[in-house]
């Protein structure tokens, strides 16, 4: 019963919490720029630059380990060769952004698993006392950027129930479900310890520390549940509703094969007047579901989820 008063009490007393779509994926900015500290002279750039493609390639490959990767040691002795661009962004800081094929393709050479731009919106309920949730909310979202993770807060002083508090799995899941949130993190404070329970892709799972340690062992789980092994990133299913006859059949592969930075498609199945193919090149599901929408002929489906692109084709 508390907790069906706490949902009751953040969805209908108006409290101007905006519920996250069921399902849905949020593209991800930034992913391939770090900031660090540095200059962006030419004396101070190779250091920057090496430890710069360290933030990157923890974040767009989910693993934290990936820093000090022996295997990817070589890569960051090369990392000015991926490099964009330099800029100051403060003084003694400087954000470099790196080339996302050359990046990916680095990465795939190196056996290493790739997350794509599309990522799990994280729901985070406060549990500690009121006074230091502004600070604990902002070095959440600190934590959250350096890793590539989505986060939205509830806008309720409401405080969790009990079941919630403790942790408990089933308690997770029915307010992840009831906001609509891919996952929901409950992050426990007040002393001098910090600890965190989840629910998402990847299952539930608890961790203790600082923030920082939390949102690392969150993003691994979530990277280990939705990042592409190497060899099947850049691959994205298709679902294409309104494939009628032979003509829209041969109409709809020719297009979605001549999209830029596609570099080949593959017919996994035809049911009816539904086709799926497996789409591969240099872009995740939030860039195809773009560029397909700007072709004219596809009408794109707001859902389709982390891997899949889902659209009615318009002859």
């Amino acid at each position: 019963m508390r907790y069906r008063h706490f949902v009751a009490t953040c969805l209908l007393a108006g409290l101007g919490f905006a519920p996250v779509r069921a399902g849905s994926a949020v593209p991800v900015e930034g992913l391939y720029e770090g900031a660090v500290a540095g200059e962006a002279t030419e004396t101070g750039r190779a250091a920057a630059a090496a430890d710069a493609l360290r933030q990157v390639v923890v974040r767009v490959s989910g693993r934290s380990v990936a820093a000090k990767d022996p295997a990817l040691q070589s890569l960051y002795g090369d990392a000015a060769k991926y490099v964009q661009t330099f800029r100051s962004v403060a003084p003694g800081q400087v954000a470099v952004s790196f080339d996302p094929n050359l990046v990916e393709e680095a990465l795939a050479k190196a056996g290493q698993p790739l997350w794509g731009r599309e990522r799990p919106q994280v729901l985070v309920v406060l549990d500690g006392p009121a006074a230091a949730q502004a600070g604990v909310r902002r070095d959440l979202l600190v934590a959250a950027q350096l890793r590539g993770i989505p986060c939205t807060f509830p806008e309720t002083k409401t405080e969790p129930p009990m079941d919630v508090r403790e942790g408990k799995p089933e308690a997770l899941q029915a307010v992840a479900k009831a906001f609509g949130a891919d996952a929901l993190l409950v992050l426990h404070f007040g002393g001098t310890v910090v600890s965190g329970d989840w629910h998402g892709p990847g299952g539930d799972g608890t961790a203790i520390g600082a923030i920082t340690d939390v949102m690392q062992v969150m993003a691994d789980r979530l990277g280990s549940a939705l990042a592409l092994p190497a060899g099947e990133s850049g691959k994205v299913s298709v679902v294409v509703h309104g494939v009628s006859d032979l003509k829209a059949f041969v109409s709809a592969l020719s297009q979605l094969a001549n999209l830029p930075s596609v570099r080949g498609v593959s017919v996994e199945g035809v049911t009816a007047s539904t086709l799926k193919v497996r789409v591969s090149g240099a872009m995740d599901a939030a860039g195809l579901r773009k560029v397909v929408g700007d072709l004219g002929h596809f009408e794109v489906a707001a859902s389709g989820g982390l891997r899949e692109v889902d659209v009615v084709y318009r002859p």
